[in-house]
């Protein structure tokens, strides 16, 4: 997407992206960068905190961009799902049970054969 400057000229994400690098890498200073792209100091002070912006953003865990994306199961899914945990949470003390009952049986009653 291009964006349009005071002078009226469009630039990319890429080159406003390759400018702002240019400056903090050292290689050009913001004077020169303004210079040869037509653009005020302000214009490229914009750019700058939307680059640091974007950095930010993309370097921050995933877990702290949920409330972005939404959750990651709907509410009808979760609701599902919880209710199945909680059945099976229920059936485990039975089967344990029943495993404990059945390891205490003799040998020849639990294997006839």
């Amino acid at each position: 997407m291009k964006t349009r400057t005071e002078t009226g000229v469009n630039y990319t994400g890429g080159e406003q992206c390759r400018a702002v690098l240019a400056v903090w890498a050292e290689k050009r200073s913001v004077k020169q960068v303004c210079g040869e792209l037509g653009i005020s100091g302000k214009v490229f002070q914009l750019w700058q905190e939307r680059a640091m912006e974007g950095m930010l953003k993309a370097l921050q865990p995933r877990e702290g961009r949920e409330e972005e994306r939404g959750p990651a199961l709907n509410p009808r899914m979760k609701r599902l799902l919880d209710r199945k945990a909680r059945e099976q949470e229920g059936r485990l003390p039975r089967l344990t049970k029943r495993l404990a009952s059945m390891s205490a049986l003799p040998e020849t009653a639990a294997n006839p054969g």
